[in-house]
């Protein structure tokens, strides 16, 4: 997902941060969250975390979080009980490539 935020130039890396373009604060908007909703100043906005499993980095940070709630919300994943793993639904399988061109 960060790879297609690269290339759609939603977002790009600098150092351990992600910076939001203004491109992608308008895409983000659509999908309901705005750049007022990062109030937190203790954590930050969009920042690099590195997957232990896929040894990439992915979105931390409110942005990430946000968008997150916001996929489970619309019914893009769900939950797997008693743990962390998540599986995308037919719906999320759609939206995600309509809105990132990536197939699932």
């Amino acid at each position: 997902m960060v790879d297609a935020l690269v290339r759609q130039k939603l977002i790009a890396g600098s150092e351990m941060q992600f910076e939001v373009t203004a491109k992608g604060w308008r895409w983000f908007g659509v999908l309901g969250i705005e750049c007022d909703m990062m109030k937190n100043n203790r954590r930050p906005v969009a920042r690099q975390c590195l997957d232990w499993t896929e040894r990439r980095p992915h979105l931390a940070g409110q942005l990430g979080a946000l968008m997150l709630q916001k996929m489970l919300e619309e019914k893009w994943f769900k939950r797997v009980k008693f743990s962390r793993e998540l599986l995308i639904t037919a719906k999320g399988s759609k939206e995600m490539y309509d809105r990132l061109k990536i197939k699932v």
